[in-house]
């Protein structure tokens, strides 16, 4: 089941690119990593209209991905945790 979710969860793929957007707007929702390090990244998702974020890692990027593939993962990972009980 996790490298189900997992996959899921790094399969968002990039829809566009903005070099113009908006960096300064409040996340809806975030992914928290933890690598091999013991580092933490996060990767922030900030609306820049009704159907797409910005993408941001760590507070930088310029990638715009869609709201829905972000919500079906979002979803997806709420339901297999709530199987997993």
């Amino acid at each position: 089941d996790f490298a189900d979710v997992y996959q899921r969860v790094i399969g968002i793929s990039l829809d566009s690119v903005d070099l113009n957007a908006n960096k300064n707007g409040i996340a809806e929702t975030e992914i928290r990593y933890t690598r091999n390090d013991g580092s933490a990244c996060i990767v922030s998702f900030v609306p820049t209209d009704d159907r797409n974020y910005l993408a941001l890692i760590d507070g930088k990027g310029n990638c715009i991905v869609k709201k829905k593939d972000v919500t079906d993962v979002i979803d997806y990972t709420l339901k297999m945790l709530k199987n997993a009980k």
